[in-house]
């Protein structure tokens, strides 16, 4: 009879034991996956500022652009640079994700001003200044938004007024 309990007990803990090590070995694992995935957030942080950078380069650009073939040649080149270092990202689990007409969210939005808009209803992004990106499922940098505060009301109007004409009397 206390042979049969020691041997229950024994078996009781190797199974535990068992179970605890198979844990162990998922968790690791599942560790290093998550490490090889985001071990280049870093760098990519780095090269966010390039992309930037090509945006703000094509959106410089005029509608109209002269009939001059080095210029088209220029623009063109940035286009195929940009749209390369788009690929590598995607190609390496960083993608960029659009907020344009998407409901403020804080946990992927950092809300750089908000203006009354007639068309964009009240909490949503009416204006994205930086796109923002994801490594995997987690954020990598959120969007810079203008946020939508809806359509401007008189009485909105009135308020913003008597302000205006308080920090002209403040300035006097």
């Amino acid at each position: 009879e206390e042979l049969k309990d020691k041997l229950k007990s024994s078996e009781d803990k190797v199974l535990r034991l068992l179970a605890e090590t198979e844990n162990l070995r998922k968790r690791h694992v599942r560790e290093i996956n998550e490490s090889q995935q985001y071990a280049i957030k870093n760098f990519a942080l780095s090269l966010l500022s390039i992309t930037d950078n090509f945006q703000r380069a094509l959106k410089a650009v005029p509608e109209k652009v002269p009939e001059d073939n080095l210029l088209k040649n220029l623009i063109i080149g940035i286009q195929a640079l940009e749209k390369e270092f788009y690929e590598t990202f995607e190609k390496n689990g960083i993608t960029k994700f659009s907020s344009l007409n998407k409901k403020f969210d804080p946990e992927v939005h950092q809300a750089v001003s908000k203006v009354n808009h007639d068309k964009i209803e009240k909490g949503f992004i009416c204006n994205e200044l930086q796109l923002g990106f994801k490594i995997g499922e987690r954020l990598l940098r959120p969007a810079m938004v203008v946020v939508s505060e809806g359509i401007q009301t008189q009485d909105t109007s009135s308020k913003n007024k008597s302000n205006q004409d308080e920090l002209k009397k403040k300035e006097n």
